[in-house]
């Protein structure tokens, strides 16, 4: 079963336990994130966290690290961007890196 760990939850940002409180539902009964590996970063009115995706499931964290991909953009476009991803709303995010990796990653997050 895959876990979702907090680096540091007191001092985490809304950000981060949003993104691990969505990750704890999705997650929930599978094995390892559905073969997603490495970091994907989002940074979003002024916040920044990080999923570290790992074998045995994924760790938020706050640390800057490398990143397979970083999304970045206002946080209520990324809310609507998780909840129903159009091409139209995912081209106004600005993606660095890996975009398939940070679409698989974002389909993760889904409410």
């Amino acid at each position: 079963m895959a876990t979702v760990r907090v680096d540091d939850p007191p001092g985490m940002n809304i950000l981060g336990l949003f993104l691990a409180s969505a990750l704890r539902r999705n997650l929930a009964g599978k094995a390892s994130g559905r073969g997603l590996r490495g970091t994907l970063a989002i940074e979003a009115d002024g916040m920044r966290a990080a999923i570290r995706f790992e074998e045995d499931g994924a760790t938020v964290t706050r640390r800057e690290e490398p990143a397979r991909a970083t999304v970045t953009g206002p946080l209520p476009l990324l809310v609507k961007a998780v909840v129903r991803p159009t091409p139209f709303l995912l081209l106004r995010l600005r993606v660095r890196g890996s975009r398939i990796f940070a679409l698989r990653a974002l389909g993760l997050l889904k409410p």
